[in-house]
């Protein structure tokens, strides 16, 4: 087997979010709206990957946004409380349902934390009294396979829209907001392959996966769990990542996921080393991060048939069945870990060694007798 990373790139989303309210009074408000630039982000240190998407190409019409003011003179405020930043295409913004501005003091500034999820995944996000610290937690979430869970840099010390990410969202300016996900995502894909010395002018193989009865095909893995992230206000950046491991905490009480695979059917053609493009095993899903350990067992089944030229049916037909913990099977993956794509390629070699025939003839026995004449 061999590990491929597929990693998304940076995804820009033209967002601009307006909004009013009113602190103190309309004198400590400027006239410049509030905006959002949004981008969703995955890690591309691993290797080159997908196209760009923007938030709502992943679903998302909407994102959560709290925002905490810290004004030039006074107590801190809470500004934004959970508020709702929706989508619309038309003009293509991302806005409150109601307005809100920067405040007027040179000295004011407000610091905001936003995120974004499937149903049912929200996270509890709190502050220390001082409005400094902020912690994400995601409590006893069981992850399905389109849960997709993503949580913003925190924007700090914001007092006016910046530009921070005009080149990737598109927007003129605004809170520089980029999401990473907090979910992997996982696939398994399977392919023939033969060398040029094996590769034969007369045979085809024919490889079918088999999940049925006795000869199920899946791999196993984790799938609830905690996680929590926090953010400590910085005094010099404008954006902070938030603090946390790259895998989940599974739940006290496990829960294992089996995850079945698809049954294509693969043909390596005559006079080829290749059945072409690697089929689905498995179509990318999420998973709960994890280390890859004792709980996830992977299992394949297939049948490998073998055609003489032309003829229709097969003089030859066997199974293989191969089982083992996918970290052993793959050493150099230990864990799927958050805001990252793996996709395994599964390589099988149908073509055996040809039958060949090594003949010798046994030298003849000699027995030697004398006749002597007249008897």
């Amino acid at each position: 087997m061999k590990k491929l990373y597929t990693i998304l790139a940076i995804a820009a989303l033209a967002a601009v979010g307006c909004s009013k309210t009113e602190v103190g009074s309309e004198s400590l408000l400027s006239d410049e709206k509030i905006a959002f630039e949004v981008a969703s982000f995955m890690d591309q240190t691993k290797a080159a990957g997908d196209a760009a998407t923007t938030l709502n190409a992943e679903g998302f019409t909407t994102f959560y946004t709290y925002a905490n003011l810290f004004p030039e003179i006074g107590d801190t405020q809470v500004y934004m409380d959970n508020v709702a930043i929706n989508y619309t295409a038309d003009p293509k913004q991302w806005a409150p349902a109601r307005d809100y501005y920067w405040p007027k003091a040179a000295g004011s500034y407000i610091n905001f934390y936003s995120y974004v999820n499937t149903a049912s995944q929200d996270p509890a996000i709190t502050f220390n009294s001082e409005k400094t610290v902020a912690t994400a937690t995601y409590s006893d979430k069981t992850i399905a396979a389109a849960d997709n869970i993503l949580l913003a840099d925190a924007a700090l010390k914001q007092n006016g829209n910046l530009t921070t990410y005009t080149g990737i969202s598109g927007v003129t300016s605004g809170v520089p907001t980029l999401f990473r996900h907090l979910l992997a995502k996982v696939a398994f894909k399977v392919q023939l392959v033969t060398t040029d010395e094996k590769k034969s002018a007369n045979t085809k193989f024919v490889v079918t996966i088999l999940n049925a009865g006795e000869t199920l095909s899946n791999v196993k893995a984790d799938q609830k769990g905690s996680y929590t992230a926090t953010n400590t206000f910085d005094d010099v950046k404008h954006t902070l990542a938030w603090t946390a491991p790259a895998i989940w905490t599974p739940s006290a009480s496990p829960v294992i996921e089996t995850i079945n695979f698809l049954t294509p059917e693969l043909t390596l053609a005559k006079n080829t080393i290749t059945s072409g493009d690697p089929a689905d095993l498995l179509a990318e899903r999420s998973v709960m991060p994890q280390t890859l350990d004792a709980d996830n067992d992977f299992t394949l089944s297939y049948k490998v048939d073998t055609y003489y030229d032309e003829e229709a049916s097969p003089y030859m037909s066997e199974t293989f069945k191969v089982t083992g913990k996918l970290a052993t099977l793959v050493s150099t993956i230990g864990a799927w870990n958050k805001n990252t794509k793996i996709t395994y390629t599964i390589k099988i070699d149908p073509v055996g060694n040809k039958v060949t025939f090594d003949p010798a003839v046994e030298e003849w026995g000699t027995e030697n007798g004398t006749l002597e004449l007249p008897l």
